[in-house]
């Protein structure tokens, strides 16, 4: 099992999971949804940027990768910030957060039925865990919310869709600020021309809101994409897609702490199916490990 990979991919798992809670304070101050998206992905360019020829990185891609990074992007990531955050309007974010955390689900399936890959009776059973965990964060009330449901569902889809790609299509080899950049790019591209539509972008904000956008955008962009991207690298996308369900159990956490949230027994008891299913993957891999060696 690769240390670095594990702790790479928790680590922007955390980051991803405090986000809620600056784009809550957001909302507050008279944000929305893609005033956000559209700032925190233009904020970071410049940075992103830099970063990459400080590593003396290229931005010169082949046709085949270029096109692959605009359909990551435009499906993947642009597709998936979208769908969840539309699906607020319909049901909570406890709800559309837990849907959406089905998309370890759709990654295995993705690469078993569509790249031939086994799962192991391992993968398989932490994998399961994963989903009764995630169910254990659902809301009954918004059940019968079709419209959101299946919107907060579709981002598990085009999130998986995201890491899939970027392992099986050679996006993973990019440098991760180059990645990154491209990324914010086509997000940008993509809320402009949707925004010619719905006229909801916001372009005079309040200062304080401004500042809590940068720093969603340097928190996301600069380490959590960043710090996933590696991870998938070193891991693979079934296996980070997995230690990226430390989001939720950081999201209930960091709620708890700044929103004054409650902790019900169903959340922690969720938490403690999902950190099982990640202790039991470990095990199953380092298993593994040690037979390739001892074969070896």
């Amino acid at each position: 099992m690769n240390i670095a990979g594990i702790l790479m991919t928790v680590i922007s798992a955390m980051i991803f999971g405090f986000t809620p809670v600056l784009t809550k304070y957001i909302y507050g101050l008279g944000g929305n949804a893609m005033t956000v998206i559209f700032y925190r992905n233009l904020i970071i360019m410049p940075v992103l940027y830099l970063l990459a020829k400080r590593q003396h990185a290229s931005f010169q891609m082949r046709g085949d990768m270029r096109l692959n990074m605009l359909i990551t992007g435009v499906i993947g990531s642009t597709g998936t910030t979208l769908l969840l955050s539309y699906s607020y309007n319909w049901i909570s974010v406890g709800t559309a957060t837990t849907l959406h955390f089905l998309y370890p689900i759709f990654v295995a399936l993705l690469c078993r039925f569509c790249y031939g890959e086994k799962l192991g009776g391992g993968k398989t059973l932490a994998l399961i865990l994963a989903l009764l965990g995630t169910c254990c964060f659902m809301d009954l009330h918004d059940m019968e919310k079709m419209g959101g449901l299946l919107m907060a569902v579709g981002s598990g889809c085009t999130y998986a869709f995201y890491m899939v790609l970027t392992e099986k299509k050679n996006l993973k080899e990019i440098n991760p600020f180059v990645y990154s950049f491209n990324i914010s790019l086509i997000i940008c591209v993509c809320m402009l021309l949707l925004n010619l539509f719905t006229h909801e972008i916001i372009w005079r904000l309040d200062l304080v809101c401004f500042g809590l956008i940068v720093l969603l955008a340097i928190l996301n962009s600069v380490f959590a994409i960043t710090l996933l991207q590696v991870g998938i690298k070193k891991l693979g996308a079934t296996t980070a897609s997995i230690f990226c369900l430390f989001e939720p159990i950081n999201s209930v956490v960091c709620e708890w702490l700044f929103l004054n949230e409650s902790l019900s027994f169903s959340k922690l008891l969720g938490c403690t199916i999902i950190i099982a299913a990640i202790v039991l993957l470990v095990v199953f891999e380092n298993r593994k490990v040690k037979q390739r060696r001892k074969a070896a």
